[in-house]
């Protein structure tokens, strides 16, 4: 067995065979231990690094989709738009199986985390409409104040939202959003006759579609 330092680390060859660890505790003169220890711990890091390789590919293929769908909702062309939405679910939920993806908060932290970044903020509702998701539990919107409509707004999962007309309506007084991971757009259902909501982002980003 060969081996010399290096100011990374170690570096032990073997039959022609080199193992090179990142800066690993080690003794000037290495034996099987070492070896394997230097192996053992690149083999860690390149676990790793295919877990972090393989979630980023997952995440991508859903901003894809999204963009697509968004395109989709854009146009008009709601049959594309809704197939895109079933694959974006299924690749969501192969997301959301990778090792690192959930979260270690708990889930009611979780869900604090969406009141509080949804808190005062502005999003699309519509081509044209926004709704704003005030602080004291209510929506607001011109168009809905003005037909007599009073909407809450409540967290009930971490990456899901009800709203509900309390006040001037007696039907189609529910609707379900469904944030992204990252919480940079919604898809769900509407109030009228839980029509589909097609990808929408806060104020700034790309509109969609909504059948609110």
């Amino acid at each position: 067995m060969v081996a010399r330092l290096t100011v990374a680390g170690i570096l032990v060859c073997i039959a022609g065979v080199c193992l090179a660890g990142d800066a690993p505790t080690t003794s000037p003169n290495p034996n099987s231990e070492d070896v394997e220890r230097v192996f053992q711990e690149r083999l860690r890091a390149s676990e790793r690094q295919y877990s972090l390789d393989v979630r980023r590919a997952r995440e991508e293929r859903v901003k894809g989709l999204q963009e697509l769908q968004d395109r989709a909702m854009s146009s008009q062309n709601l049959d594309t738009a809704l197939m895109l939405r079933e694959k974006i679910k299924g690749a969501e939920a192969e997301l959301s199986q990778e090792p690192n993806f959930q979260s270690r908060r708990s889930p009611q932290a979780e869900m604090a985390a969406l009141q509080s970044r949804l808190n005062g903020s502005l999003w699309h509702w519509g081509a044209e409409d926004f709704v704003r998701f005030e602080p004291n539990g209510t929506i607001a919107n011109a168009g809905w104040t003005a037909r007599g409509l009073l909407t809450s707004w409540k967290v009930i999962d971490r990456r899901t939202v009800l709203l509900v007309i309390e006040r001037g309506r007696v039907q189609d007084r529910y609707a379900i959003l469904t944030f992204t991971p990252n919480i940079d757009g919604y898809t769900g259902y509407g109030f009228e006759a839980a029509k589909p909501i097609g990808m929408l982002r806060e104020q700034g980003h790309e509109t969609g579609y909504s059948g609110g």
